[in-house]
């Protein structure tokens, strides 16, 4: 399961082309997709489909580089999926977000019906990896470091995500800290919930992103994961 963030520039992601591969956000432009699709793709902002030109132009530059790829979104967001990809080899898949996952005390989720509305996309992603049955779900990218720098925010690629989109912050500092550190505590507690989901379910989940701040899950290596 592949995040976004920076670390991704120091791992060889050429050792999973047999693996089964759970992707997010813009991870289309990694240069991985140019020889192994993602097997399923993950969006969960709605600025991702607010009909605006960047956001627009974002989802058609996916659809064409994640060619045969299963795409989730949340179901208020299928619609505008769905014309998006329309004449592409994506399929779109709308799943209802339902409730909040950092206080959620439900034990059995079922993926038809809806899913605890998540703090982060990679949450939604590692949800659907344990309904299908996944294990071990091995974490990469996910370096979770916005707390320790105020400046832009940090992926594999060069640049801002939406490109002009308006409502994407130029900067880490146009937004709250307080807020972000109380953002950051609910991803925390979700996180935490998954892991007791996944403890009661014997569902292995470890991080082998290289660096970062996810200290949730147990820690590996990519190579060592592969080997295992």
């Amino acid at each position: 399961m592949i995040g976004n963030g920076s670390s991704l520039r120091t791992q060889n992601l050429q050792l999973l082309k047999k693996e089964l591969i759970f992707t997010m956000n813009a991870f289309h432009r990694h240069p991985l997709c140019e020889t192994r699709q993602p097997d399923y793709h993950f969006l969960a902002d709605p600025l991702y489909f607010d009909g605006s030109s960047a956001s627009d132009e974002f989802i058609r530059d996916l659809a064409k580089s994640c060619c045969g790829t299963v795409l989730f979104v949340p179901l208020s967001s299928a619609a505008a999926a769905h014309r998006l990809c329309q004449g592409t080899a994506v399929t779109v898949c709308g799943v209802p977000f339902v409730g909040n996952l950092a206080s959620y005390r439900c034990q059995a989720v079922d993926f038809t019906r809806g899913i605890p509305g998540c703090q982060s996309v990679s949450q939604f992603a590692i949800i659907a990896a344990m309904y299908m049955g996944c294990s071990p779900i091995i974490l990469l990218g996910m370096d979770h470091d916005w707390a320790t720098h105020r400046g832009p925010d940090r992926h594999f690629y060069v640049g801002k995500t939406l490109g002009a989109h308006p409502g994407e912050l130029a900067s880490l500092a146009d937004s709250s800290y307080l807020a972000d550190l109380e953002a950051m505590a609910a991803l925390w507690r979700g996180y935490e919930v998954l892991k007791q989901w996944a403890g009661d379910r014997g569902v292995e989940i470890r991080n082998a992103t290289n660096g970062g701040f996810l200290d949730v899950f147990d820690r590996t290596t990519l190579e060592n994961a592969l080997r295992q």
